[in-house]
């Protein structure tokens, strides 16, 4: 990574470790410090390019991120769509942030599926994270709601988004175990509508 005088990270290696990845890693890492000065003297275009760059350097923190978001102006369409995405990274984190300090396991399970229910409102509105590192959770947590609240479209969405995601990387007893919750999820909702329909008839 490249660093400015006071510690703080400009830039990342993109790519492999070569003369040329290293040249652009400064090269990206001079371009935002000029942009960051651009930006905090108000510059419109340079605000709108800084602020992508300093989320993906995880500058910001949510709240913040947001109140700046509604200070730009002439954002593109493509802008607008990494700015969104890196947003959603952000709330991501935020929802994930209790469960790293907690130690009992019934609380973290307990806070777990609190955030499966929070993602499973995010994933309704579209608001889907794209890295490995918040996808596994984002739709691992809904699974525990979506069990815990006998959700059954919840479960489907997530279980069917984890396939896609990942592929032959998803475990085969995991995704088993999960088939057959499903399954049973389903056999019992059959049986309770079949005993509500016989119920009604009674009536």
């Amino acid at each position: 990574m490249a660093l400015d005088a006071a510690g703080k990270v400009i830039a990342n290696l993109e790519g492999d470790r070569t003369i040329e990845g290293f040249q652009g890693m400064m090269k990206s890492g001079k371009e935002y410090t000029e942009l960051k000065a651009k930006a905090e003297k108000g510059d419109p275009v340079a605000k709108v390019e800084f602020f992508i760059r300093a989320l993906k350097l995880g500058e910001f923190k949510l709240d913040a991120a947001r109140k700046y978001n509604e200070t730009l102006k002439g954002v593109s369409a493509e802008q607008k769509a990494q700015i969104d995405g890196e947003i959603v990274g952000l709330e991501v984190n935020d929802i994930l942030e209790p469960l790293n300090a907690v130690r009992d396991r019934a609380k973290a399970k307990e806070l777990q599926i609190a955030a499966g229910k929070k993602f499973w409102a995010m994933e309704q509105s579209g608001r889907i994270p794209s890295g490995d590192d918040q996808f596994g959770p984002f739709y691992g947590y809904m699974l525990l709601f979506a069990e815990s609240d006998k959700n059954i479209p919840a479960f489907e969405k997530a279980l069917a988004a984890m396939k896609d995601h990942f592929g032959p990387r998803l475990r085969k007893d995991f995704l088993q175990a999960k088939e057959e919750i499903l399954e049973k999820m389903k056999e019992e909702k059959a049986e309770k509508d079949a005993k509500e329909g016989g119920d009604k008839k009674d009536k």
